[in-house]
């Protein structure tokens, strides 16, 4: 009989997230396997106690969050035929998607298998998978699961599945309510400077002639950022730079709607953008 897997990465200081998401579930799944990211703390520790038959992997974080996630894909617990939910640690699942009479993950389950459904996504997001050995991430920081002969997968958005159409009864996040309203300003830099980073991508999907002057600049970046030793990144080094390499990095954050957010919520302390990707609103440095 298949076995259910919830997975997930996580790092220190994240106890209360963890026991928020899991606990409710722990009842209903057979393994539980998540990364933590080093150093640990005693998140480590609930974790284990939880698992159930999965597998809690300690490791260091090397900005390739497709490497981390593709530590419990490859951990051995997970046996073909297996189905994984994929969950972040600020996310939320009702227990009622396990258990609800009318609607839940049995019958989902059922309804791909009976129309040869590898796996479902959720608003665009891995959610859903069945298990087979040629599973792998790619992609980083917005990861994705591919088949690695490159077999096309069959995979459907589960809100167009009529009694999953409205998310809100068993998903939910609390991102906005754990995070300030300008917090992203510091995670699309921090992900602008990953190795290999897709972060370019993100409100250029329709636009791909800005999607490549985007990449053309991370990439200008990143490489100023390797030469000069200033990775692993943080944003005590962007306002340093700012406030002390100006001249080095003028041009990029002129060119660039990332990094001159950055510059202008760190450096002038100003509020007066969204999260948005408009370039029609920048300023000049």
């Amino acid at each position: 009989m298949s076995k259910i897997h919830i997975c997930g990465i996580t790092m220190a200081e994240k106890l209360n997230d963890l026991s928020q998401l899991l606990q409710p579930l722990y009842p209903y799944y057979d393994a539980l396997n998540w990364v933590f990211h080093k150093p640990i703390d005693e998140g480590l520790n609930y974790l284990e106690s939880i698992k159930k038959d999965g597998k809690i992997q300690v490791i260091d974080f090397c900005d390739r969050l497709n490497f981390s996630r593709n530590h419990y894909l490859f951990n051995g617990t997970m046996k073909t035929g297996d189905y994984f939910i994929m969950v972040d640690d600020l996310e939320r699942l009702n227990p009622a998607f396990f258990s609800n009479g009318n609607y839940n993950i049995k019958q989902l389950i059922s309804f791909l298998e009976s129309n040869k459904i590898d796996g479902c996504v959720l608003q665009g997001k891995r959610f859903l998978y069945r298990f087979n050995e040629f599973l792998e991430y790619r992609g980083n920081p917005h990861e994705y699961i591919v088949d690695s002969t490159n077999q096309p997968q069959n995979i459907i958005e589960l809100t167009s599945i009529d009694f999953f159409k409205d998310p809100s009864w068993f998903w939910s996040s609390v991102r906005n309510k754990k995070r300030d309203k300008y917090e992203f300003v510091w995670h699309y830099l921090f992900y602008f400077t990953f190795p290999g980073s897709n972060h370019c991508l993100l409100g250029n999907e329709k636009n791909i002639e800005q999607f490549y002057k985007d990449e053309s600049v991370r990439r200008q970046f990143r490489l100023y950022l390797e030469h000069n030793n200033y990775l692993p990144f943080t944003k005590e080094k962007f306002i340093w730079l700012c406030n002390n390499k100006l001249v080095d990095i003028k041009d990029l954050i002129n060119k660039n709607k990332i990094l001159n957010d950055g510059y202008r919520h760190f450096i002038l302390g100003r509020t007066d953008f969204n999260d948005d990707h408009d370039y029609r609103n920048m300023i000049l440095v």
